[in-house]
């Protein structure tokens, strides 16, 4: 599981900001914290999560478990996006769920939040769904992200342009729930087997 409690020191670093912004979130309320016998503070890692997801703060991967993973949704509808954040949540209540309804603030999760995992729709306000892939597939940092698209309007030649861009599922409405959460898992479990080899490599 990792390291489960820590210091105002380490979440300053995480944050990059000064510890006393730190002590002052703990003493405002906004982190929960316990205090040690000598008086130093303390922060659990369930919290320390929780508070970064609702303030919107990039979540470091070293604090997260190997089950917690990273998933952007984003649909301009939002009963299909709770129908989906529902459905992912049921399959692994571990996973950290953010969601957008347009392409513009999409762009900006993919920036501070960074998902293992982007499940979009084609049509979006702003930005559509293919420009935003073709960004994303530009900038080094966001290419390797996995990318699955959801449709309501299925045309051969837009199908054909998101393949060219890599993207990891191409899915017709009305949607299969279980088949996109078969999907995603797949995705997530094939990078925790490559960083596996990885690691052996290394050692």
């Amino acid at each position: 599981m990792g390291k489960e409690i820590f210091t105002t020191f380490e979440i300053s670093q995480f944050c990059n900001v000064f510890i006393t912004t730190v002590a002052n979130w703990i003493d405002e309320g906004k982190l929960p914290a316990y205090r040690t016998p000598g008086g130093h503070r303390r922060v659990v890692r369930r919290d320390l999560l929780n508070f970064l997801e609702k303030y919107g703060i990039p979540i470091p991967e070293a604090l997260l478990a190997n089950d917690e993973k990273k998933i952007l949704v984003v649909d301009d509808n939002p009963d299909m996006v709770d129908i989906i954040v529902q459905a992912l949540q049921r399959s692994n209540p571990h996973y950290i769920i953010r969601t957008a309804n347009n392409g513009f603030e999409a762009g900006k999760q993919v920036v501070t939040f960074r998902p293992h995992v982007a499940i979009l729709d084609v049509v979006l306000p702003g930005l559509d769904g293919l420009q935003l892939v073709q960004n994303l597939r530009k900038d080094p940092l966001t290419k390797p992200m996995h990318v699955i698209v959801i449709t309501g309007h299925d045309e051969r030649s837009t199908r054909k342009e998101f393949q060219n861009l890599d993207v990891d599922a191409y899915m017709e409405k009305p949607l299969s729930l279980d088949l996109l959460v078969k999907r995603v898992s797949e995705v997530l479990k094939a990078d925790s087997s490559k960083e596996a080899s990885s690691s052996k490599e290394k050692s």
